[in-house]
């Protein structure tokens, strides 16, 4: 028997314009779940980028990992956002050659 993945779970790399650190993190189903709520859309269909933002910062303010209290002041210091599928690795920007690593 094998699995599929959902691609409902992803590692994201938040940049910000303002200078802080960038912000990775791993969201859970339940995150994916309230964008779909949210949005009255499935993931399956695509995803916005305004979706992965969001599904970003519910899964750092469900762990802790941002303040913003809202959607909205979290995105005005976004500057990009990456995504990473489950069992990929992220290539390190600092690297110029991520097959020497």
């Amino acid at each position: 028997m094998s699995w599929t993945k959902s691609g409902t779970v992803n590692t994201f790399r938040v940049t910000f314009h303002d200078g802080a650190e960038p912000l990775v993190v791993r969201n859970r189903v339940g995150d994916a779940v309230a964008w779909e709520r949210k949005s009255k859309t499935q993931l399956a269909d695509g995803v916005s980028t305004e979706g992965l933002i969001w599904i970003a910062w519910k899964a750092a303010r469900s762990q802790e990992l941002t303040d913003e209290p809202t959607f909205d002041q979290f995105l005005a210091r976004v500057d990009d956002v990456e995504i990473q599928g489950e069992g990929e690795d992220l290539e390190d920007p600092t690297n110029p050659d991520p097959s020497a690593s």
